[in-house]
């Protein structure tokens, strides 16, 4: 499985974790840029704590679930 990141901020986050996206492509809908990474049990993790750490999330993370 894979995981598009659509956010700049998280995607520098996740390589500063020591993750390598396999490309960068743009959204058709409207041309937003996103990384795609490999999902595995780690990243999954890591997403997590992004998801309870992330300032943006905190007020509605009872109602956000990563796909």
């Amino acid at each position: 499985m894979v995981y598009r990141c659509f956010s700049k901020n998280q995607k520098d986050w996740l390589k500063e974790k020591g993750y390598e996206y396999l490309f960068k492509g743009l959204y058709p809908r409207n041309l937003k840029a996103f990384w795609v990474f490999i999902w595995n049990f780690a990243l999954d993790q890591d997403l997590q704590k992004w998801k309870r750490n992330n300032p943006r999330l905190k007020k509605n993370n009872n109602n956000i679930k990563l796909k």
